[in-house]
Protein backbone atom coordinates (compact mmCIF):
# COMPACT_ATOMS: atom_id res chain seq x y z
CA UNK A 1 0.00 0.00 0.00
CA UNK A 2 1.29 3.93 -0.97
CA UNK A 3 2.41 5.73 1.76
CA UNK A 4 2.66 9.52 2.18
CA UNK A 5 6.18 10.95 3.03
CA UNK A 6 6.74 14.29 5.03
CA UNK A 7 10.40 14.30 5.97
CA UNK A 8 10.40 15.75 9.88
CA UNK A 9 7.77 15.38 10.90
CA UNK A 10 8.78 12.11 13.07
CA UNK A 11 11.77 13.59 14.18
CA UNK A 12 10.62 16.88 14.29
CA UNK A 13 13.27 18.58 12.33
CA UNK A 14 12.54 20.72 9.27
CA UNK A 15 14.54 18.01 6.72
CA UNK A 16 12.46 20.67 3.89
CA UNK A 17 14.25 24.20 5.20
CA UNK A 18 17.65 22.50 5.61
CA UNK A 19 17.68 20.63 2.50
CA UNK A 20 16.26 24.08 0.67
CA UNK A 21 19.32 25.73 2.27
CA UNK A 22 21.96 23.63 1.35
CA UNK A 23 20.87 23.60 -2.24
CA UNK A 24 20.92 27.30 -1.90
CA UNK A 25 24.29 27.17 -1.50
CA UNK A 26 25.26 25.24 -3.88
CA UNK A 27 22.94 27.31 -6.32
CA UNK A 28 25.66 30.29 -5.36
CA UNK A 29 28.10 29.38 -8.71
CA UNK A 30 25.35 29.18 -11.05
CA UNK A 31 24.22 33.04 -10.34
CA UNK A 32 27.36 33.78 -11.34
CA UNK A 33 27.17 31.61 -14.22
CA UNK A 34 23.61 33.25 -15.20
CA UNK A 35 25.20 36.87 -14.92
CA UNK A 36 27.92 35.90 -17.43
CA UNK A 37 25.81 34.82 -19.49
CA UNK A 38 23.75 38.45 -19.57
CA UNK A 39 27.02 40.56 -19.45
CA UNK A 40 28.07 38.41 -22.81
CA UNK A 41 24.33 38.95 -24.02
CA UNK A 42 24.88 42.53 -23.39
CA UNK A 43 28.39 42.14 -25.60
CA UNK A 44 26.94 40.64 -28.43
CA UNK A 45 24.38 43.07 -28.92
CA UNK A 46 26.58 45.95 -28.63
CA UNK A 47 29.15 43.95 -30.69
CA UNK A 48 26.26 43.51 -33.52
CA UNK A 49 25.66 47.70 -33.34
CA UNK A 50 29.27 47.93 -33.85
CA UNK A 51 29.48 45.50 -36.49
CA UNK A 52 25.76 46.91 -38.69
CA UNK A 53 27.57 50.12 -38.29
CA UNK A 54 30.83 49.76 -39.47
CA UNK A 55 28.86 48.03 -42.60
CA UNK A 56 27.63 51.19 -43.14
CA UNK A 57 30.99 53.20 -42.65
CA UNK A 58 32.25 50.25 -45.02
CA UNK A 59 29.79 50.90 -48.22
CA UNK A 60 30.14 55.58 -47.70
CA UNK A 61 33.89 54.79 -48.00
CA UNK A 62 33.59 52.31 -51.20
CA UNK A 63 31.31 54.74 -52.85
CA UNK A 64 33.97 57.73 -51.33
CA UNK A 65 36.97 55.50 -53.23
CA UNK A 66 35.48 55.08 -56.61
CA UNK A 67 36.73 57.43 -59.16
CA UNK A 68 33.02 57.70 -60.60
CA UNK A 69 31.83 59.05 -57.14
CA UNK A 70 33.57 62.55 -57.99
CA UNK A 71 32.39 62.77 -61.89
CA UNK A 72 28.45 63.13 -62.06
CA UNK A 73 27.85 65.52 -64.54
CA UNK A 74 24.61 67.78 -64.55
CA UNK A 75 22.77 69.96 -66.46
CA UNK A 76 21.56 73.17 -65.66
CA UNK A 77 18.23 75.11 -67.95
CA UNK A 78 17.86 79.07 -67.93
CA UNK A 79 14.21 77.70 -68.99
CA UNK A 80 13.31 74.13 -67.09
CA UNK A 81 10.11 74.33 -68.03
CA UNK A 82 11.24 73.76 -71.91
CA UNK A 83 14.43 71.95 -71.61
CA UNK A 84 16.11 70.28 -69.22
CA UNK A 85 18.59 67.73 -69.48
CA UNK A 86 21.03 65.15 -67.70
CA UNK A 87 24.56 64.31 -68.20
CA UNK A 88 27.08 60.93 -67.52
CA UNK A 89 31.02 61.28 -66.17
CA UNK A 90 31.85 61.16 -69.79
CA UNK A 91 30.51 64.93 -70.53
CA UNK A 92 32.63 67.73 -71.08
CA UNK A 93 31.95 71.08 -69.30
CA UNK A 94 30.41 73.65 -71.40
CA UNK A 95 27.64 75.74 -72.01
CA UNK A 96 24.96 75.43 -75.25
CA UNK A 97 22.24 77.96 -76.97
CA UNK A 98 19.34 75.52 -77.90
CA UNK A 99 15.81 76.86 -79.39
CA UNK A 100 12.95 74.53 -80.16
CA UNK A 101 10.44 75.01 -83.28
CA UNK A 102 8.33 71.83 -83.62
CA UNK A 103 7.45 69.05 -81.13
CA UNK A 104 7.54 65.56 -82.22
CA UNK A 105 4.37 64.19 -82.53
CA UNK A 106 2.57 60.92 -83.87
CA UNK A 107 0.51 60.58 -86.63
CA UNK A 108 -3.78 60.28 -85.78
CA UNK A 109 -6.50 59.45 -88.52
CA UNK A 110 -9.94 59.52 -88.31
CA UNK A 111 -13.15 57.64 -90.11
CA UNK A 112 -16.49 59.33 -91.34
CA UNK A 113 -19.26 59.06 -88.66
CA UNK A 114 -20.89 55.72 -88.55
CA UNK A 115 -23.72 53.90 -87.12
CA UNK A 116 -23.63 52.46 -84.01
CA UNK A 117 -23.28 48.75 -84.79
CA UNK A 118 -22.97 49.32 -87.82
CA UNK A 119 -21.19 46.92 -90.14
CA UNK A 120 -18.80 47.99 -93.10
CA UNK A 121 -18.28 45.24 -95.49
CA UNK A 122 -15.38 41.85 -96.14
CA UNK A 123 -12.10 41.97 -96.39
CA UNK A 124 -8.78 42.61 -95.11
CA UNK A 125 -6.88 45.71 -93.73
CA UNK A 126 -3.03 46.32 -93.68
CA UNK A 127 -1.77 49.16 -91.81
CA UNK A 128 1.98 49.52 -92.43
CA UNK A 129 4.33 51.90 -90.61
CA UNK A 130 7.20 54.52 -92.60
CA UNK A 131 8.00 57.75 -93.30
CA UNK A 132 5.58 59.90 -95.52
CA UNK A 133 7.40 61.78 -98.39
CA UNK A 134 5.39 64.22 -100.71
CA UNK A 135 4.13 61.54 -102.70
CA UNK A 136 5.72 58.63 -101.29
CA UNK A 137 5.91 56.15 -98.36
CA UNK A 138 8.49 54.41 -97.23
CA UNK A 139 8.03 51.84 -94.53
CA UNK A 140 10.57 51.46 -91.53
CA UNK A 141 10.89 48.09 -91.72
CA UNK A 142 8.21 47.05 -88.48
CA UNK A 143 6.16 44.19 -89.12
CA UNK A 144 2.77 45.41 -90.81
CA UNK A 145 -0.59 44.37 -89.24
CA UNK A 146 -2.84 42.15 -91.36
CA UNK A 147 -6.23 41.40 -89.61
CA UNK A 148 -9.09 40.04 -91.68
CA UNK A 149 -12.84 41.50 -91.81
CA UNK A 150 -15.94 39.39 -91.53
CA UNK A 151 -19.22 40.50 -92.93
CA UNK A 152 -20.68 41.20 -89.83
CA UNK A 153 -17.53 42.66 -88.00
CA UNK A 154 -18.60 45.93 -86.63
CA UNK A 155 -16.46 49.22 -86.16
CA UNK A 156 -16.09 47.92 -82.95
CA UNK A 157 -14.90 45.03 -84.13
CA UNK A 158 -12.09 45.75 -85.97
CA UNK A 159 -10.78 47.92 -83.96
CA UNK A 160 -10.28 45.05 -81.08
CA UNK A 161 -8.72 43.06 -84.18
CA UNK A 162 -6.01 45.93 -84.89
CA UNK A 163 -5.06 46.40 -81.17
CA UNK A 164 -4.77 42.65 -80.41
CA UNK A 165 -2.64 42.57 -83.48
CA UNK A 166 -0.19 44.06 -80.49
CA UNK A 167 1.44 46.65 -83.07
CA UNK A 168 2.54 50.11 -82.97
CA UNK A 169 -0.85 51.56 -84.46
CA UNK A 170 -3.84 51.62 -81.80
CA UNK A 171 -7.09 52.10 -82.65
CA UNK A 172 -10.44 53.03 -80.17
CA UNK A 173 -13.97 54.07 -81.00
CA UNK A 174 -15.75 57.56 -80.51
CA UNK A 175 -19.17 58.38 -80.21
CA UNK A 176 -19.50 61.96 -81.40
CA UNK A 177 -23.02 62.13 -81.08
CA UNK A 178 -23.62 61.77 -84.67
CA UNK A 179 -22.69 58.06 -84.53
CA UNK A 180 -19.45 56.09 -84.10
CA UNK A 181 -15.49 57.08 -85.93
CA UNK A 182 -12.84 54.73 -85.76
CA UNK A 183 -9.77 56.64 -84.61
CA UNK A 184 -6.09 55.02 -85.66
CA UNK A 185 -2.97 56.71 -83.87
CA UNK A 186 0.65 55.17 -83.69
CA UNK A 187 2.43 54.52 -80.46
CA UNK A 188 5.42 56.10 -81.55
CA UNK A 189 6.14 59.90 -82.39
CA UNK A 190 8.25 61.47 -85.90
CA UNK A 191 8.08 61.43 -89.29
CA UNK A 192 9.93 57.63 -89.82
CA UNK A 193 6.23 56.50 -87.44
CA UNK A 194 3.81 57.30 -89.67
CA UNK A 195 1.41 55.01 -90.82
CA UNK A 196 -1.08 54.19 -94.02
CA UNK A 197 -4.02 51.87 -94.20
CA UNK A 198 -4.64 49.52 -97.39
CA UNK A 199 -7.64 47.31 -97.62
CA UNK A 200 -8.74 44.60 -99.51
CA UNK A 201 -12.56 45.15 -100.30
CA UNK A 202 -13.61 41.68 -101.20
CA UNK A 203 -16.88 42.49 -101.26
CA UNK A 204 -17.25 45.44 -104.20
CA UNK A 205 -14.50 44.75 -105.65
CA UNK A 206 -13.04 48.20 -105.22
CA UNK A 207 -10.21 48.99 -102.39
CA UNK A 208 -9.50 53.12 -103.00
CA UNK A 209 -13.72 53.60 -103.58
CA UNK A 210 -16.04 55.16 -101.08
CA UNK A 211 -17.84 52.20 -100.44
CA UNK A 212 -17.83 48.71 -98.21
CA UNK A 213 -13.95 48.45 -96.51
CA UNK A 214 -12.24 50.78 -98.30
CA UNK A 215 -14.34 53.79 -96.30
CA UNK A 216 -10.90 52.92 -93.69
CA UNK A 217 -8.08 53.00 -96.25
CA UNK A 218 -5.35 55.47 -96.23
CA UNK A 219 -3.17 55.52 -98.89
CA UNK A 220 -3.21 59.21 -100.61
CA UNK A 221 -0.91 59.02 -103.74
CA UNK A 222 -2.96 55.61 -104.79
CA UNK A 223 -6.37 57.32 -104.28
CA UNK A 224 -7.45 55.80 -101.07
CA UNK A 225 -8.44 58.59 -99.03
CA UNK A 226 -11.17 56.82 -96.98
CA UNK A 227 -9.88 57.93 -93.21
CA UNK A 228 -9.23 61.88 -93.04
CA UNK A 229 -5.64 62.53 -91.65
CA UNK A 230 -5.68 64.31 -88.29
CA UNK A 231 -2.16 64.88 -87.64
CA UNK A 232 0.54 64.20 -89.11
CA UNK A 233 4.01 61.99 -88.00
CA UNK A 234 6.35 64.99 -87.31
CA UNK A 235 10.06 65.33 -85.21
CA UNK A 236 11.24 67.35 -83.38
CA UNK A 237 12.83 70.56 -84.59
CA UNK A 238 15.98 72.45 -83.05
CA UNK A 239 18.84 74.20 -83.18
CA UNK A 240 21.51 73.96 -81.12
CA UNK A 241 24.03 76.45 -81.38
CA UNK A 242 22.47 77.63 -84.44
CA UNK A 243 23.03 73.88 -85.77
CA UNK A 244 20.10 72.51 -86.94
CA UNK A 245 18.93 68.67 -85.41
CA UNK A 246 15.67 66.43 -85.19
CA UNK A 247 14.51 63.47 -83.20
CA UNK A 248 11.83 61.35 -83.33
CA UNK A 249 10.66 62.19 -79.97
CA UNK A 250 11.37 64.96 -77.38
CA UNK A 251 14.79 64.08 -76.60
CA UNK A 252 18.48 64.63 -77.86
CA UNK A 253 20.82 61.82 -77.12
CA UNK A 254 23.66 62.38 -78.25
CA UNK A 255 23.90 64.99 -79.91
CA UNK A 256 26.14 66.40 -77.52
CA UNK A 257 29.13 63.36 -75.89
CA UNK A 258 27.43 62.35 -73.26
CA UNK A 259 24.25 64.53 -72.93
CA UNK A 260 20.57 63.72 -73.14
CA UNK A 261 18.34 67.09 -73.63
CA UNK A 262 14.89 66.43 -73.14
CA UNK A 263 12.23 68.73 -74.77
CA UNK A 264 8.83 69.76 -73.05
CA UNK A 265 7.80 72.73 -75.04
CA UNK A 266 8.45 75.00 -78.01
CA UNK A 267 10.73 78.27 -77.07
CA UNK A 268 10.65 82.01 -77.87
CA UNK A 269 13.89 82.12 -77.85
CA UNK A 270 17.71 80.77 -77.23
CA UNK A 271 17.44 78.65 -73.55
CA UNK A 272 20.73 78.14 -72.46
CA UNK A 273 22.21 74.89 -71.34
CA UNK A 274 25.38 74.59 -69.00
CA UNK A 275 27.02 71.41 -68.71
CA UNK A 276 29.37 70.91 -65.48
CA UNK A 277 30.27 69.00 -62.58
CA UNK A 278 27.36 67.94 -60.00
CA UNK A 279 29.34 68.78 -57.02
CA UNK A 280 26.10 68.09 -54.80
CA UNK A 281 26.34 64.30 -54.93
CA UNK A 282 29.83 64.71 -54.03
CA UNK A 283 28.93 66.45 -51.20
CA UNK A 284 26.43 63.85 -50.58
CA UNK A 285 28.90 60.97 -50.75
CA UNK A 286 31.32 62.89 -48.01
CA UNK A 287 28.44 64.17 -45.71
CA UNK A 288 27.11 60.20 -45.63
CA UNK A 289 30.88 59.14 -44.88
CA UNK A 290 30.81 61.70 -42.15
CA UNK A 291 27.60 60.32 -40.77
CA UNK A 292 28.76 56.73 -40.75
CA UNK A 293 31.99 57.53 -39.24
CA UNK A 294 30.42 59.23 -36.32
CA UNK A 295 28.02 56.89 -35.64
CA UNK A 296 30.06 54.12 -34.96
CA UNK A 297 32.51 55.98 -33.32
CA UNK A 298 30.10 57.03 -30.63
CA UNK A 299 29.04 53.18 -30.38
CA UNK A 300 32.57 52.97 -30.08
CA UNK A 301 33.11 55.27 -27.24
CA UNK A 302 30.29 54.45 -24.89
CA UNK A 303 30.95 50.70 -25.20
CA UNK A 304 34.36 51.40 -23.91
CA UNK A 305 33.92 54.24 -21.30
CA UNK A 306 33.75 54.12 -17.52
CA UNK A 307 31.36 56.63 -15.85
CA UNK A 308 32.89 58.08 -12.64
CA UNK A 309 29.61 59.30 -12.04
CA UNK A 310 27.40 56.61 -12.28
CA UNK A 311 30.36 54.03 -11.46
CA UNK A 312 29.42 51.63 -14.99
CA UNK A 313 31.50 50.92 -17.29
CA UNK A 314 30.59 50.19 -20.67
CA UNK A 315 30.44 46.64 -22.45
CA UNK A 316 33.78 46.62 -23.83
CA UNK A 317 35.29 48.87 -21.01
CA UNK A 318 38.99 47.83 -20.88
CA UNK A 319 38.68 45.18 -23.48
CA UNK A 320 41.77 45.51 -25.65
CA UNK A 321 40.41 44.35 -28.71
CA UNK A 322 38.15 46.81 -29.19
CA UNK A 323 39.91 49.58 -27.47
CA UNK A 324 42.43 49.03 -30.37
CA UNK A 325 39.56 49.07 -33.68
CA UNK A 326 39.25 52.46 -31.84
CA UNK A 327 42.35 54.13 -31.63
CA UNK A 328 43.58 52.73 -34.85
CA UNK A 329 40.43 54.26 -36.66
CA UNK A 330 40.34 57.30 -35.06
CA UNK A 331 44.55 56.99 -35.97
CA UNK A 332 43.41 56.53 -39.85
CA UNK A 333 40.74 59.65 -39.91
CA UNK A 334 43.87 61.72 -38.83
CA UNK A 335 45.98 60.14 -41.43
CA UNK A 336 47.80 62.26 -44.30
CA UNK A 337 46.21 61.36 -47.97
CA UNK A 338 48.29 61.70 -51.17
CA UNK A 339 51.81 63.17 -51.30
CA UNK A 340 51.55 66.28 -52.82
CA UNK A 341 47.77 66.88 -52.74
CA UNK A 342 46.99 70.29 -51.72
CA UNK A 343 44.65 68.66 -48.86
CA UNK A 344 47.05 66.72 -46.14
CA UNK A 345 44.02 65.94 -43.89
CA UNK A 346 40.40 65.64 -43.62
CA UNK A 347 40.55 68.90 -41.68
CA UNK A 348 42.04 70.51 -44.63
CA UNK A 349 38.50 69.51 -46.87
CA UNK A 350 36.91 70.70 -44.07
CA UNK A 351 36.15 67.43 -41.38
CA UNK A 352 37.49 68.26 -38.23
CA UNK A 353 37.92 65.58 -35.43
CA UNK A 354 36.96 66.79 -32.59
CA UNK A 355 37.43 65.63 -28.57
CA UNK A 356 35.51 62.64 -28.52
CA UNK A 357 36.87 61.41 -32.20
CA UNK A 358 33.67 62.82 -33.99
CA UNK A 359 34.05 64.33 -37.48
CA UNK A 360 32.32 68.04 -37.73
CA UNK A 361 31.62 69.15 -41.14
CA UNK A 362 33.43 73.25 -41.59
CA UNK A 363 30.85 74.04 -44.68
CA UNK A 364 32.99 77.21 -45.57
CA UNK A 365 35.99 74.58 -46.03
CA UNK A 366 34.24 71.94 -47.32
CA UNK A 367 32.58 74.33 -50.38
CA UNK A 368 35.96 75.86 -50.88
CA UNK A 369 37.47 71.92 -51.40
CA UNK A 370 34.43 71.08 -53.67
CA UNK A 371 35.48 74.24 -56.65
CA UNK A 372 39.08 71.36 -56.59
CA UNK A 373 37.28 68.19 -57.77
CA UNK A 374 40.24 66.78 -59.37
CA UNK A 375 42.51 67.36 -56.47
CA UNK A 376 39.52 65.98 -54.11
CA UNK A 377 39.06 62.63 -56.32
CA UNK A 378 42.35 61.84 -56.00
CA UNK A 379 42.84 62.56 -51.74
CA UNK A 380 39.95 60.34 -51.74
CA UNK A 381 40.71 57.36 -54.15
CA UNK A 382 44.22 57.83 -55.01
CA UNK A 383 45.94 53.99 -55.33
CA UNK A 384 49.37 54.85 -55.72
CA UNK A 385 51.21 52.46 -53.47
CA UNK A 386 53.27 55.55 -52.09
CA UNK A 387 50.42 57.69 -51.91
CA UNK A 388 46.99 55.66 -50.85
CA UNK A 389 43.84 57.84 -50.87
CA UNK A 390 41.73 58.63 -47.82
CA UNK A 391 38.90 56.69 -48.66
CA UNK A 392 41.32 53.62 -49.66
CA UNK A 393 42.91 53.42 -46.84
CA UNK A 394 39.96 53.77 -44.54
CA UNK A 395 38.25 51.35 -46.49
CA UNK A 396 41.01 48.40 -46.44
CA UNK A 397 40.41 48.75 -42.53
CA UNK A 398 36.95 48.67 -42.25
CA UNK A 399 36.77 45.63 -44.96
CA UNK A 400 39.60 43.65 -42.88
CA UNK A 401 37.31 43.81 -39.66
CA UNK A 402 34.13 42.82 -41.06
CA UNK A 403 36.25 40.11 -43.01
CA UNK A 404 35.66 36.48 -41.90
CA UNK A 405 38.74 36.32 -39.83
CA UNK A 406 38.55 39.86 -39.16
CA UNK A 407 38.74 41.92 -35.28
CA UNK A 408 34.88 42.30 -35.71
CA UNK A 409 33.80 39.12 -36.99
CA UNK A 410 36.19 37.16 -34.62
CA UNK A 411 34.97 38.82 -31.43
CA UNK A 412 31.52 38.18 -32.55
CA UNK A 413 32.30 34.74 -32.67
CA UNK A 414 34.28 34.56 -29.58
CA UNK A 415 31.85 35.92 -27.54
CA UNK A 416 28.63 33.60 -29.01
CA UNK A 417 31.29 30.54 -28.67
CA UNK A 418 31.38 31.99 -24.57
CA UNK A 419 27.83 31.88 -24.49
CA UNK A 420 27.54 28.53 -26.03
CA UNK A 421 29.76 26.99 -23.18
CA UNK A 422 28.02 28.96 -20.32
CA UNK A 423 24.53 27.70 -21.54
CA UNK A 424 26.38 24.09 -20.99
CA UNK A 425 27.86 24.89 -17.82
CA UNK A 426 24.76 25.81 -16.63
CA UNK A 427 23.38 22.94 -17.96
CA UNK A 428 25.58 20.34 -16.12
CA UNK A 429 24.93 22.78 -12.88
CA UNK A 430 21.31 22.45 -12.90
CA UNK A 431 21.97 18.40 -13.33
CA UNK A 432 24.50 18.21 -10.56
CA UNK A 433 22.00 20.37 -8.11
CA UNK A 434 19.13 18.27 -9.04
CA UNK A 435 20.74 15.06 -8.19
CA UNK A 436 22.64 16.73 -4.43
CA UNK A 437 18.68 17.65 -4.03
CA UNK A 438 17.52 14.26 -4.05
CA UNK A 439 20.51 13.06 -2.45
CA UNK A 440 20.17 15.60 0.65
CA UNK A 441 16.69 14.41 0.72
CA UNK A 442 17.50 11.01 1.21
CA UNK A 443 19.79 11.62 3.75
CA UNK A 444 17.94 13.76 5.63
CA UNK A 445 14.96 11.30 5.39
CA UNK A 446 16.63 8.23 6.51
CA UNK A 447 18.17 10.38 9.68
CA UNK A 448 14.80 11.51 10.11
CA UNK A 449 13.60 7.72 10.08
CA UNK A 450 16.39 7.08 12.42
CA UNK A 451 15.46 9.80 15.24
CA UNK A 452 11.80 8.95 14.83
CA UNK A 453 12.61 5.15 16.10
CA UNK A 454 15.16 6.77 19.02
CA UNK A 455 12.54 8.99 20.12
CA UNK A 456 9.69 6.13 20.14
CA UNK A 457 12.41 3.73 22.27
CA UNK A 458 12.77 6.48 24.82
CA UNK A 459 9.42 7.05 25.51
CA UNK A 460 8.84 3.36 25.56
CA UNK A 461 11.59 2.87 28.39
CA UNK A 462 10.68 6.64 29.85
CA UNK A 463 7.24 4.00 30.34
CA UNK A 464 8.47 1.00 31.35
CA UNK A 465 10.90 3.06 33.91
CA UNK A 466 7.83 4.90 35.53
CA UNK A 467 5.60 1.92 35.66
CA UNK A 468 8.62 0.35 37.18
CA UNK A 469 8.55 3.28 40.20
CA UNK A 470 4.89 3.31 40.73
CA UNK A 471 4.71 -0.56 41.37
CA UNK A 472 7.39 -0.33 43.53
CA UNK A 473 6.54 2.29 45.92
Amino acid sequence: MATISSPGIGSGLNVQSIVSQLVTLEKKPLEALKLKATNTETRISAMGQIQSQMAALDDALKTLKLSSSFEPMKVGSSNSGALSGSAVFTATPASFSVEVSQLARAQTASSASFPAGATLGQGSIKIETGNWSTDSFEGNGKTAIEVEVSATDTLSDIASKINDSGGDVTAAILNDGTGEKLLLRNKQTGAVNGFRVQVTDTEDGGDNDEYGLSRLAYDPPSGANGLTLAQSALDTEATLNGVAMTSANNQFAGAINGVTIDVKQLTNGPVTLDIGRDTTEISKAITAFVEAYNAVNATLQDATKYDAATKVAGPFQGDSSIVSIQNRLKQLIGSSGPFGNPFGRLSDIGLEMQKDGSLKTNSAKLETALKDVPNLKEFFTSTSNATLGIAVQLQSFTEGLLGESGGVSQKTKDLQSRLDRNAKDQTTMNERISRSEQRLLAQYSRLDGTVARLNALNSYVSQQVTSWNQKQS
